[in-house]
């Protein structure tokens, strides 16, 4: 299997350098967690190097100037530690978001919903697209509603 992705990657000089952009990001997010305080760092949720700033994404905007400055003081190590250009670090929020349970109730269709769909594929002249409406439905009627 390893001989296998090796070769994969050896054939494909794109994948190989998207793997290493992936693995340089991860050690930059390594490095990030380790100079943050615990609580700081676990609002932390990962990082992309660009050629002028390094981009932080934290969960919440209260956290976002924090961040700023705890990362600004340690801009000129980092910068040195990995080879970079940065002028600054941006900070980005992402909030982690769960869809609450009436979203959910919406997500899943109505039984005459998933029926329709039942009908549609038995008398749609197309077989492919029968075939599809019918797995769609087979699917749906297989999902246990909330």
């Amino acid at each position: 299997m390893a001989r296998e992705v090796g070769g994969l990657l050896s054939r494909t000089p794109r994948l190989a350098h998207f793997i290493e952009q992936c693995q340089f990001h991860a050690a930059i997010y390594r490095e990030l967690q380790s100079r943050l305080p615990e609580q700081m760092a676990s609002h932390c949720l990962s990082c992309v190097a660009r050629p002028d700033r390094l981009v932080v994404f934290t969960d919440s905007g209260t956290h976002a100037t924090p961040l700023r400055f705890a990362l600004a003081s340690a801009l000129p190590t980092l910068r040195q530690q990995f080879e970079a250009e940065w002028q600054r670090v941006q900070i980005r929020v992402f909030p982690t978001w769960q869809p609450d349970r009436r979203l959910r109730e919406l997500a899943q269709p109505r039984p005459a919903t998933i029926e329709h769909l039942a009908t549609a594929a038995a008398t749609t002249p197309d077989d492919a697209v029968s075939a599809a409406l019918l797995r769609l439905a087979t699917t749906l009627r297989q999902r246990p509603r909330d």
